[in-house]
């Protein structure tokens, strides 16, 4: 398990932001949803989106007009909401890990948060070819589909990308797949819990 880091104070003008969803309703009951922007060192509100239904796409537009009017923050807390977190960001998470695990860096860096973020919103990450690593085309293909900026362009699910990845292991390697891990030392047993007695 990964403890959650503790959040240290705002030090100065743009270096933590807030962002949260709030939800309500008006007096003959149509609900609607606002999404908060609040910078914590000088407690202003820099955006208040409000709809229907706000989704991680209202996240974003929020986040580059404020790229524009404002400069972006170091850091960003949010709570870890359906509007942050859904299938496609854990996709494009996925590609970003794999990225980082056969390169030893991770797709995009900078000098801080800003430079990161706008990477991620509007940058084409380089190819592990790019990095010098030698590995199957197909492998550099479902990872830059993975990375891809437009949601519906990613595999459709976590599933599709185990199936095409078991498929081209199965193509090289055959069926029995065991050999290619059979060198590996033995994972950890996780601990586990001390007994209640």
């Amino acid at each position: 398990a990964v403890h959650r880091e503790q959040r240290r104070p705002a030090a100065e003008r743009n270096d933590i932001w807030s962002m949260d969803f709030v939800a309500d309703q008006l007096a003959d009951g149509r609900r609607f949803r606002t999404l908060t922007v609040v910078d914590l060192y000088t407690r202003e509100c820099l955006a208040i989106e409000v709809g229907k239904s706000l989704r991680a796409e209202n996240v974003v537009q929020v986040m580059n007009q404020l790229k524009y009017s404002r400069g972006l923050p170091q850091r960003i807390y949010c709570d870890n909401g359906s509007e942050f977190v859904s299938g496609q960001t854990d996709l494009y998470s996925l590609g970003c890990v794999m990225v980082e695990m056969l390169t030893g860096k991770p797709p995009f860096s900078g000098a801080n948060f800003a430079q990161v973020w706008g990477q991620h919103l509007h940058d084409k990450p380089k190819g592990l070819r790019d990095h010098g690593i030698d590995c199957p085309e197909w492998l550099e293909q479902i990872i830059m589909q993975l990375l891809e900026k437009a949601p519906e362009r990613r595999p459709f699910n976590a599933r599709a990308v185990q199936g095409f990845i078991k498929d081209h292991l199965l193509d090289e390697f055959g069926p029995d797949l065991s050999h290619l891990t059979a060198d590996l030392p033995p994972l950890d047993e996780p601990p586990q819990p001390a007994s209640q007695s």
